[in-house]
């Protein structure tokens, strides 16, 4: 992390300066004109630097909130765990289950079923619910 804030410092200062030598004689500041002139090409090779280390900074810090949101999640779904067998109900439980005539509700109820569970369906319409029984 120092490492990598002093090359941050380092590659804003020589584009600070390469920006401020090649603009010395626009500016006309006093000490300045005696620097010697940044060539084109070393200041677009300057300006190529930093957006390639500007790119791979981007790039570093997406990764890092793409890890910190794993590691939350990962932190959700730990504590989470611990109380899920409480979720599910005891063997022999009674269970009530809403739109349980297709879909999710009737592939549960039949599951829990499965396991021993008493289960009753709820839904909207009693042909649905005549003919997932």
């Amino acid at each position: 992390e120092a490492g990598r804030t002093q090359t941050t410092r380092n590659m804003q200062s020589l584009a600070a300066a390469v920006l401020l030598v090649t603009h010395a004689n626009a500016l006309k500041l006093p000490g300045i004109n005696s620097c010697p002139k940044a060539t084109e090409e070393q200041l677009s090779s300057a300006e190529a630097q930093l957006a390639s280390f500007q790119v791979a900074f981007s790039r570093a810090k997406l990764a890092l909130y793409a890890l910190a949101g794993l590691l939350v999640l990962e932190c959700v779904v730990s504590y989470l765990s611990k109380f899920w067998k409480s979720w599910l109900p005891r063997k022999g439980a009674h269970v009530l289950i809403t739109g349980g005539s297709e879909g999710l509700g009737k592939a549960l109820a039949l599951a829990l079923a499965d396991k021993g569970h008493n289960v009753s369906l709820v839904a909207r319409t009693r042909a649905k619910l005549d003919r997932a029984i």
